[in-house]
């Protein structure tokens, strides 16, 4: 092997060659290092720009909004299997607080025991979210009140919505609450948002049927003003809960 390297024409000793390339690549690698690794300014010119990914959770100005996330109807291999399922799905989707709540609904419904009024819409839920156990749908029936009474038969309107809260910017409301724990299961809910007039009543900033329970207004409120939402539960059958309403602030 050739004890020179020919550059430029001209012969230089191949060691001297090598350790000055060794040189040059570290200085260069050192200079982007201490820049952070980033591209000069006449690099960052053929970059093609970054586009601002547009707000989540906005609501279209029109149709049907939906948002909460189901399952839907599964293939269970085994009433455990739905039961597991099943337990996720009211104590993550439905709102239920612990898991004893949400299993012993379970327990009650498996067994084709009476439920409570509570109970009832939960199974409801239930079911209209991951479908029925491998073994079969199970009579849904209400226990007796106490002195011989009878609770609301199953299919009554929803309850109000629980938990109803807002929250707002300069020029945006944002509506949240969990579902109702009486009455039939939830199918969708009836959203209002409006604003106050000057001298008195109230206008529609917009309204829309959703089944989700995490809402927004559209972006162009006013700062500094008052607004309200109303939320109204619609049952499987088609019947309407009574309406839950909020007024905040929008922030200056």
């Amino acid at each position: 092997m050739a004890e020179t390297v020919n550059v430029a024409g001209k012969q230089y000793p191949r060691t001297a060659v090598y350790a000055a390339a060794a040189a040059v690549l570290g200085i260069a690698g050192y200079a982007w290092f201490t820049r952070g690794g980033r591209q000069s300014a006449g690099e960052a010119d053929f970059l093609v720009p970054e586009v601002p990914e547009e707000p989540t959770g906005m609501l279209p100005f029109s149709g049907t909004q939906s948002g909460t996330f189901t399952e839907g109807p599964v293939a269970f291999r085994n009433d455990q299997e739905w039961y597991a399922a099943a337990v996720n799905t009211l104590t993550l989707n439905y709102g239920v607080g612990d898991t004893p709540t949400a299993a012993a609904a379970l327990d009650r419904y498996l067994a084709s025991t009476p439920l409570t009024a509570t109970q009832i819409p939960m199974i409801h839920y239930v079911i209209n979210t991951i479908g029925p156990p491998p073994s079969g749908a199970r009579t849904i029936r209400q226990e007796s009140a106490p002195g011989g009474g009878v609770k609301p038969p199953a299919g009554a309107p929803p309850g109000a919505v629980r938990n109803l809260s807002v929250s707002t910017s300069r020029t945006q409301m944002r509506a949240v609450w969990f579902v109702p724990l009486t009455g039939e299961a939830v199918r969708s809910y009836k959203v209002r948002f409006y604003g106050g007039r000057a001298g008195g009543g109230t206008f529609t900033v917009r309204e829309f049927t959703t089944t989700a329970r995490d809402v927004k207004s559209p972006g162009n409120l006013q700062p500094a003003h008052s607004y309200g939402v109303e939320i109204t539960p619609v049952g499987v059958s088609g019947q309407s809960g009574p309406t839950s309403r909020a007024v905040t602030q929008t922030k200056k």
